[in-house]
């Protein structure tokens, strides 16, 4: 490459130590004006150049104030694709930062990083500063990267198309409703000031933002039809981050009201200060520590008072309370079905409408894993497993063994949508929970002729029938059951 050729590419010249000598002591009169003027160049220029506040000057520049050709020097920029593409591959590696974060990392000191110019990321500019490219070239290399590796990794990564742009105009309707219900500038929702948008300078975001900002704005919808003032702060701290060492006021508002109400104790004894400037939303935090203590005493003080009503207690111990008065209601359900009689009502439940494998194939459905099926009933791996085995001659029936059993995914949203079947659900899932041995397995059952599953049928009959006396003679049996008290 010739020296013209040089210099077309190396647009800026920067300033060394001895260029500044040489200024200082053969080039500059003492006057920022007399020498502006004498050269013909900007008086802020040379006030910055005479101050250090300035590390480069164009080649046009360089000639006028040293009245010589530039120096040949290293290329200070460099083409900015593959810059770009190790900030592309930074950060889905690592979803916690942010490029605000990484340009605050690339100029701090050097000038405000408050307003980044996302410039260097989009493109728009072509080129970056070298040192820019080593920056992040270095990251992989302090992970154990190969400069090979790294070429490879991107490689890879651009394999796959970035997730679909969304174009501003359809993002501005939620960013709207998020501000008015959540509080929230949309620059904090983009991690980007907004002005870049509607200046027209950007004009798409990221698919997986946009799912992300549609995914909150349903939350904060569902929040102003019920409104709740912890529901309404927890949903901003998804947005702005919980902070380390304290706990949302919110969510310990209610136990000390309880405190207070019921044991008589004073709230400024738990947190330091009047509770009104955080009623007020003035203080919206409280230290951790002062928050386990709250929780701690309103559990001692329940555990003291074993009469207080249900519907006195804060929600949180009022729903506790609630699920395990619902629990033991199953639990007596669930004992009553251990019977002959209840056996027969889950095989009219189970029983198939289409009666082979064949019929079902014809409807062109599809056939599902024993983990899928697990999932369409909204059950257990475990207490589908067993569901499978005490009702074997249906799945046996209907279902393909090629390794392991797939079974028709019509049959199952038949079965889910049964009115009778939450009943056998809960029984099944009762029995997954205990883990009790009823000597029969999916597995066995699925797999044996036809004698061993009457066997297999006759021993789940034997074995419901045991469960059924133990839940009328606990001591007479060594199954468990379901307790009935609540």
């Amino acid at each position: 490459m010739n020296t013209r050729e040089s210099m077309t590419l190396q647009k800026r010249i920067e300033i060394t130590e001895d260029m500044m000598e040489r200024f200082f002591g053969e080039i500059f009169p003492g006057e920022v004006s007399d020498f502006s003027a004498h050269k013909g160049l900007p008086y802020g220029l040379v006030y910055n150049l005479v101050h250090g506040r300035i590390n480069s000057l164009s080649a046009a520049d360089y000639r006028r104030i040293f009245g010589e050709e530039p120096p040949q020097q290293e290329q200070d920029r460099v083409n900015g694709e593959y810059f770009r593409s190790l900030v592309r591959l930074w950060l889905f590696l690592n979803e916690q930062i942010t490029e605000k974060d990484l340009y605050g990392e690339f100029y701090k000191g050097r000038r405000s990083v408050r307003k980044p110019d996302y410039r260097i990321f989009t493109g728009a500019t072509k080129t970056v500063e070298k040192r820019l490219e080593r920056i992040m070239e270095e990251k992989f290399l302090n992970q154990g990267l190969s400069g090979a590796e790294i070429q490879k990794w991107i490689k890879e990564f651009e394999r796959y198309p970035e997730g679909e742009r969304v174009p501003f105009e359809r993002v501005k309707p939620i960013l709207a409703r998020l501000e008015k219900n959540l509080q929230v500038h949309p620059s904090r929702l983009l991690n980007r000031w907004i002005a870049s948008y509607e200046s027209g300078e950007l004009k798409t975001i990221n698919g997986e933002l946009f799912e992300k900002l549609k995914a909150i704005d349903r939350k904060a919808e569902e929040a102003t039809r019920r409104p709740s003032r912890a529901e309404f702060e927890k949903l901003r701290e998804e947005v702005y981050g919980s902070r380390e060492g304290f706990s949302l006021f919110s969510e310990i508002e209610e136990e000390l009201e309880f405190l207070k109400l019921w044991g008589g104790r004073s709230p400024k004894k738990y947190l330091g200060r009047s509770a009104g400037k955080y009623r007020r939303s003035k203080l919206k935090r409280v230290a951790s520590w002062r928050a386990e203590e709250i929780l701690e005493d309103c559990e001692k003080f329940i555990a003291a008072k074993p009469d207080l009503s249900v519907t006195a207690l804060p929600k949180r111990y009022r729903v506790a309370q609630w699920k395990r008065l619902t629990r033991a209601l199953e639990q007596a359900v669930v004992a009553k079905m251990f019977s002959k009689d209840k056996l027969s009502f889950e095989k009219r439940v189970l029983e198939p409408v289409y009666h082979t494998k064949e019929e079902y194939a014809s409807e062109g459905r599809t056939f599902v894993t024993a983990e899928e099926g697990a999932r369409i009933l909204r059950m257990s791996e475990k207490g589908f497993g067993l569901l499978m085995g005490a009702h074997c001659e249906n799945f046996r029936k209907i279902g393909r063994y090629k390794g392991n059993w797939t079974i028709p995914d019509l049959y199952l949203f038949e079965v889910a949508g049964a009115n009778e079947f939450p009943l056998i659900r809960a029984k099944y899932e009762w029995l997954a929970r205990k883990t009790l041995r009823l000597y029969f397995s999916a597995g066995t059952c699925l797999g044996a002729d036809k004698a061993e599953s009457q066997k297999s049928e006759s021993r789940t009959v034997s074995a419901g029938g045991a469960a059924a006396r133990y839940a009328s003679s606990p001591q007479d049996s060594h199954f468990g059951h379901p307790s009935t008290e609540p």
